[in-house]
């Protein structure tokens, strides 16, 4: 067996063999060892997500710092299983095979009502069904909201529903997007609705209400929904409230703004809210330690 050596002061190589290996010899490596590499590569082919893998392996291996190792070995799996990589050319064909809408008799047959794929970077691809749609015959509110862990490309997915009186939510449809910052991408949403759901419900469809977090695009984008109401999703309130509490270094006072927002969140009235917001401002303004996350507030 042959090894090769370089020495640090003089940036020599030297060759020498050996009748057996060297371990000692060695310089040690990075990468995982081999059989957790393989235990990765196993949860990456039962669609694990990088999260459920790491957490996985924290509690198999809990000495081991993984980090940016497992996700380069997920992403090389995946790269390997891929079936095939799917160009623009692809993506237009397979959405112009979907366009046509189908016969009222095909109830669960996606179609394509609407689509742009210029490049990664102007991609929108509306894609829903006739008994989705369906629901908008008993609903005039549009919940908005995004992810960004579904796609290997992650590109946003958008997820665009309805909810009833039990707070039961029912999908319309979801869009593959290339950002959820710009307010084109929520107009365009808003105009295909309102030009292809009526088709399907055999009624006039207008949204009243448009549920979603603090986006800026889709309060840019509600002037094509004029007669309709911007609503802000309470749970994205109450969670990035909570996640900027460390601006409030008092626990105690963090505890009586959480009581607040949470009894805020209970006016039914819009007369009523208004008034609640206003003096339920005034009351932080008064604490100088509440200013940095009264600011916060307020900006949201």
């Amino acid at each position: 067996m042959f090894h090769v050596l370089l020495a640090e002061s003089n940036n020599k190589f030297t060759l020498f063999k050996s009748e057996s290996h060297n371990r000692v010899q060695r310089n040690d490596t990075t990468r995982l060892k081999s059989p957790i590499r393989d235990t990765v590569r196993q949860m990456s082919d039962k669609d694990m997500t990088q999260t459920q893998i790491r957490k996985a392996v924290s509690v198999i291996h809990p000495s081991l710092t993984v980090g940016t190792k497992i996700k380069n070995i997920v992403q090389y799996s995946r790269l390997k299983t891929r079936k095939s990589i799917i160009s623009i050319d692809n993506l237009q064909i397979w959405c112009n095979q979907y366009l046509n809408c189908p016969s009222p008799d095909k109830l669960h047959d996606a179609f394509v009502p609407y689509y742009e794929a210029i490049d990664i970077n102007h991609i929108c691809i509306c894609i829903t069904t006739r008994q989705l749609l369906s629901a908008c015959k008993y609903s005039s509110t549009l919940a908005i909201d995004c992810t960004y862990k579904i796609t290997y490309n992650e590109l946003p997915l958008l997820v665009f529903g309805t909810s009833d009186l039990n707070r039961h939510f029912h999908p319309l449809g979801l869009c593959l997007i290339s950002t959820d910052e710009s307010a084109d991408t929520f107009k365009t949403l808003f105009r295909v609705l309102k030009s292809c759901v009526p088709l399907i419900i055999q009624q006039p469809y207008d949204i009243t209400h448009i549920m979603a977090d603090g986006a800026a695009g889709i309060t840019s984008a509600m002037c094509e929904l004029p007669q309709a109401r911007r609503l802000m999703c309470w749970a994205h309130v109450i969670r990035k409230s909570r996640e900027h509490r460390k601006l409030v270094l008092n626990k105690e006072k963090w505890l009586a703004i959480e009581k607040d927002i949470v009894n805020l969140q209970l006016v039914f009235n819009d007369h009523l809210f208004g008034s609640a917001a206003r003096l339920m401002i005034m009351k932080w303004t008064a604490d100088k330690d509440l200013d940095t996350f009264r600011k916060y507030f307020e900006d949201q």
